[in-house]
């Protein structure tokens, strides 16, 4: 996640190239969004799913969800100090916020009295759902270059693109989109009814 939000759509595979269910990890041949893979043809998708989806790095654009942990400040706040540390000091832009999922497999409790002895609804059994996000910025190396400042102008000027929803960004401009992106992103269990534990390792700016 970058703040950014010109092309910022995960790109999916190429046809026939092997790739990770999403869903239960198998190996399988991509045969486009709708058709399911060679393996799951016989099979299907041992996670709990009719067909196999490729496990894909989502960007800015796919973006649906809200993560709200119970130390939200103390993440924020470890966040906007490595951010500074990258702009102010480093002078590098284009950085990315990691999330990783963990998925598990839960089992849902069975509830036999409020079923119908006739009807017609199939209860689900287990369900699969994130338990832990692991987050980190990557990619933090990147200069304010010359290559990158005539990105920048080629990207606006030429094709025509937001100016301020391009990647690059100068040091300064970048850090204030991106500081505002966690703050949208990352909120306290107080203010949404999910909470999660979400563990952060960063402190690059404590690092010699």
């Amino acid at each position: 996640i970058k703040g950014s939000w010109v092309n910022r759509n995960a790109k999916l595979p190429r046809i026939g190239k092997k790739v990770l269910c999403r869903h239960c990890g198998e190996e399988y041949e991509y045969q486009g969004p709708h058709v399911k893979g060679k393996i799951s043809d016989k099979f299907g998708c041992s996670g709990g799913y009719r067909n196999h989806e490729p496990n894909l790095v989502f960007k800015d654009s796919d973006l649906k969800f809200i993560l709200a942990v119970q130390n939200a400040e103390e993440v924020l706040e470890k966040l906007k100090k490595d951010s500074i540390f990258l702009a102010r000091t480093l002078r590098t832009m284009d950085y990315s916020l990691l999330i990783g999922v963990h998925k598990t497999p839960v089992p849902i409790p069975s509830d036999e009295e409020s079923q119908e002895p006739d009807s017609k609804t199939l209860r689900a059994t287990v369900v699969q759902t994130p338990v832990q996000f692991h987050i980190g910025i990557i990619d933090f190396l990147q200069a304010w270059t010359f290559k990158k400042k005539g990105e920048r102008y080629i990207k606006a000027f030429l094709f025509g693109n937001d100016l301020q929803g391009i990647s690059a960004q100068p040091p300064e401009q970048y850090l204030e989109r991106f500081q505002q992106t966690m703050e949208y992103l990352i909120v306290s269990p107080k203010n949404r009814s999910l909470s999660v534990i979400l563990p952060y390792t960063g402190g690059l700016h404590e690092r010699k």
